[in-house]
């Protein structure tokens, strides 16, 4: 190991070749305070954090004891770089992430510079049916704050996301969106894109209906959302759609997007089918296109297969290779250049043990950041955060507790940063 000071939990995490992890609720200060109660504590407090296969943990516990044995730890500045604490100033982005978001620190500083949502009546479409059938899916919060946007991937609804309503910080608001068709939106439509295509690929038409699919969302979220300061979370198609709302908000010259948050979904514009694997699931019927996602799809329920391989369908000309060679599901084949940037911070959640988009493609997100580094920040916003759960499949991630802690700190974050400035940052 190199003979420089350490000062931050993530340079720490770089000697290891760890960086990508996002330890949640933890910082180099509170690691060292563990590790004083023994070897054991400190590895369950890193399990506890999310650091899920023992030898990541072994290696940052051997890390953090060499450094403090060679004396590098430095005593007083174990901050992220320009997020030092001022006692006497407002919550800085640093506590945010040490606990601020939960304990009622972020919802007093909040709660003082920004005025009450004041939601009293659903206004998004689903919510009103949603609420008289008593389902826990609407909870207004017009005390809240800041508004954070939920929408789930191809074999869900809207329901599926009601942990996130009951897991959320005071200070938030969850909104679960429904698709066309789906959930408390069943009276709807479909995509057209719910019929095969006898002749083959038409990516115009699928782009198009994608496109649609994104407008119509980035309407009711932008009209829901009025002037409050609101962000987006999506999971596996969920994320794709989302995105594209991000990018349609910035179009239309919103400026009240907090950040961008996903999970369990490669980045859009990362490929991964040949062309020619593409058109034969966009020739096949719903069946087919489940029997293709192999057992990830297997136990979806009999009512909802038939719009999953809807779903599936729209998302199948994402970012197609040039070559029409016969590669697999995942693999490396050229991506779409020129890719729209979103404006707003990124967050990521993927899963070492997810068969269906594995944590490499979900890493891809940071490629369409506004800002290329993890480590180039705004007012104490990381421009790209990613976080790797340990051990879980696809669809444990959408409302897994630690995604859920990330995307509720980060929004946190983004929204202290919104604030006026103050001489801590």
């Amino acid at each position: 190991m190199p003979d420089s000071t350490l000062a931050t939990l993530t340079e720490l995490l770089a000697e290891c070749r760890l960086d990508h992890l996002c330890v949640s609720g933890q910082t180099l200060r509170s690691l060292r305070a563990t590790a004083a109660d023994g070897r054991p504590a400190l590895l369950e407090a890193l399990r506890g954090a999310g650091v899920g296969k023992a030898p990541q943990r072994s290696t940052i516990a051997n890390a953090l004891s060499k450094a403090e044995r060679a004396g590098r730890l430095q005593p007083s500045q174990d901050e992220e770089p320009g997020e030092a604490p001022d006692p006497d100033g407002p919550l800085s982005a640093h506590g945010i992430r040490d606990g601020g978001w939960e304990d009622g620190r972020l919802a007093e500083l909040l709660s003082a510079a920004l005025p009450g949502l004041h939601t009293s009546a659903p206004s998004m479409p689903g919510e009103e049916k949603g609420a008289q059938a008593r389902s826990k899916c609407f909870v207004p919060r017009p005390d809240a704050r800041v508004r954070l946007f939920c929408l789930y991937g191809v074999a869900d609804v809207a329901m599926s996301l009601e942990p996130w309503i009951r897991s959320a910080p005071a200070w938030l608001e969850v909104r679960l969106c429904d698709l066309p068709g789906h959930g408390f939106r069943s009276d709807e439509p479909l995509p057209s894109c719910a019929l095969p295509v006898e002749t083959g690929l038409d990516e115009e038409d699928l782009a198009g209906e994608r496109e649609g699919l994104v407008g119509r969302l980035a309407d009711e979220i932008l009209a829901a959302a009025g002037e409050a300061p609101f962000a987006l979370y999506g999971f596996s198609f969920g994320a794709l759609l989302l995105y594209g709302v991000a990018v349609e908000a910035a179009r239309r010259g919103a400026t009240n997007l907090l950040c961008l948050c996903v999970a369990g979904r490669g980045a859009a514009h990362a490929a991964t089918l040949s062309r020619a694997t593409a058109d034969m699931i966009v020739r096949s019927d719903a069946e087919g296109m489940l029997r293709f996602q192999g057992p990830a799809a297997a136990a979806i329920p009999k009512p909802m297969r038939e719009r999953s391989s809807t779903l599936f369908r729209c998302g199948a000309a994402d970012a197609l290779g040039q070559a029409d060679a016969a590669v697999g599901f995942h693999a490396d084949t050229p991506h779409a250049a020129g890719a729209p940037l979103v404006a707003c911070p990124l967050v990521s959640v993927g899963s070492d043990a997810d068969t269906v988009w594995p944590d490499a493609m979900v890493r891809r997100w940071k490629e369409v950041a506004a800002l290329p580094s993890a480590e180039e920040r705004v007012g104490g916003r990381r421009r790209h955060v990613h976080l790797t759960v340990a051990g879980e499949q696809h669809m444990k991630l959408m409302s897994h507790k630690q995604t859920m802690d990330i995307v509720f700190r980060e929004v946190g974050v983004a929204a202290r940063a919104m604030l006026p400035t103050t001489r801590h940052q």
